[in-house]
C-alpha cells in the first residue's frame, strides 16, 4: 500500500517545475535564518533600546544622590537651593530647567504640610519639620515604537530629605 502511494506522489512530482528539488536540502539553512532574523533584530534593537533607557534613569538618580549629599553637607537655607539645583543638573547630565528643588514644611503634631516654607508656618506650638523635594524629569526618546510603552518615556527620580 505504501509503495503505490508513493509511486503516485512520485508520478505527481514528475512533471512539476519543482522536481528536481525533491529530496533537496541545501538552501533550508538560510530559508530559516531568513524567516527568523527579523524577529531576533527586534528583540536585540528592544534590549538595546530599554538598556539605554535604563541607563540614562541610573545617571538620573545619580544626579538626585549628588543633589542629597550636597545639601547634606551644605545645609541650605531656604532660599539657597540654586546650588543644588546645578549640582544635580551638572551630575546628571540635564539643563537646568528640568530640575525641581522645593521646600516642604509639615507640622509635626498635625500633620499640616505647608508647601511653600517661604513664610513661618504657625503649627499651633509644635515642632516645624522641614524637607527640602529634590526632583528631575526627562523626556527619553525610544528607538522603536513598542505596543503598551509610550513614546517618549518620562524618566526620573524624586527625593525628600528631611532636614531637621
Amino acid at each position: 500500500m505504501r509503495s503505490k502511494i508513493n509511486l503516485r506522489m512520485a508520478s505527481l512530482w514528475s512533471g512539476s517545475p519543482l522536481a528536481r528539488f525533491r529530496g533537496e536540502e541545501t538552501g533550508v539553512a538560510v530559508v530559516e535564518l531568513a524567516l527568523i532574523a527579523p524577529v531576533l533584530a527586534l528583540i536585540i534593537i528592544a534590549i538595546v533600546d530599554f538598556g539605554m533607557a535604563y541607563t540614562r534613569q541610573m545617571t538620573l538618580a545619580n544626579g538626585v544622590r549628588a543633589g542629597v549629599q550636597y545639601a547634606m553637607v551644605r545645609r541650605p537655607v531656604q532660599s539657597n537651593t540654586g546650588a543644588i539645583a546645578q549640582t544635580v543638573a551638572d551630575n546628571a547630565h540635564v539643563p537646568l530647567a528640568s530640575v525641581t528643588v522645593a521646600w516642604v514644611c509639615e507640622c509635626s503634631d498635625t500633620g499640616f504640610n505647608a508647601p511653600a516654607c517661604d513664610v513661618d508656618v504657625d503649627c499651633g506650638g509644635g515642632d516645624v519639620n522641614r524637607s527640602i523635594a529634590i526632583g528631575v524629569t526627562e523626556q527619553f526618546s525610544l528607538i522603536l515604537s513598542y505596543p503598551g510603552v509610550t513614546n517618549p518615556v518620562t524618566l526620573g527620580d524624586q527625593v525628600l530629605l528631611r532636614l531637621n
